[in-house]
């Protein structure tokens, strides 16, 4: 745009971007946006991460209650241990239980609490993998046989 003032002609600046700053602003805006894009893909395979602990953890606590169950009903022996495997969802897991027996007397403790026999402690791992990645969690728990109470 011009005026005209008097004799003279000036000329007014005009607001514009030029080439270079168009440039520059496109390259920082697509630096941020894969900077975001990467932090989203690791944040999906966190999540997948978590998603299999989770369920390896859900599966544990079944298959410990499950043991518990056959174990009072007599029908399963917690010192014979085992290993059992099974997949689920393209995941293949292992479960590897052993059980000792812990010797204490039926009696008052030190804390005046009653001692009981056929106490048992019981070791449960269940380890799994999913394509190159593998997990474990491990599970330590206390069962007693209520039956050898009665006696």
């Amino acid at each position: 745009m011009t005026s005209i003032t008097g004799n003279s002609i000036m000329k007014r600046p005009q607001a514009a971007f030029t080439l270079i700053e168009i440039i520059v602003s496109i390259s920082i805006l697509s630096i941020g946006l894969v900077v975001i894009l990467q932090w989203f893909g690791h944040s999906l395979n966190i999540l997948r991460v978590s998603e299999n602990y989770l369920k390896a953890s859900l599966m544990l606590e079944t298959k410990m209650a499950e043991m518990e169950i056959k174990f009072r009903e007599g029908k399963s022996k917690l010192w014979a241990g085992g290993i059992e495997e099974f997949e689920d969802s393209n995941i293949s897991f292992m479960l590897n239980t052993t059980g000792t027996p812990i010797e204490c007397k039926k009696e008052l403790d030190s804390g005046g609490e009653l001692a009981y026999e056929g106490l048992y402690k019981v070791k449960a791992s269940l380890s799994w993998k999913e394509g190159k990645r593998e997990g474990k969690i491990p599970l330590t728990t206390y069962l007693i046989n209520h039956k050898d109470e009665t006696e």
